[in-house]
């Protein structure tokens, strides 16, 4: 066994676990991969995604301006 395996064995083999139930187990029809490919295409995945952007955006910009001592434009 070589020095890699020696020292990260475990986690080498808890990643062949979760690639495995996300890729090839089967939660009814489909795998865990395939339901959330289905669900991101939804209308209110797509808002719930425009929706972070704007929060996090906003919160980089606040973020920013603290940082760098800048006063809000108001």
């Amino acid at each position: 066994m070589g020095p890699f395996l020696k020292e990260h064995g475990l986690r080498v083999l808890l990643g062949a676990i979760i690639i495995y139930f996300l890729f090839f187990f089967s939660l009814g029809t489909r795998t865990f991969f395939q339901h959330m490919a289905r669900i991101v295409t939804t209308p209110e995945a797509k808002e719930l995604g425009y929706e972070l952007r704007e929060t996090i955006g906003s919160a980089a910009v606040a973020v920013t301006r603290k940082v760098r001592g800048d006063r809000p434009p108001y």
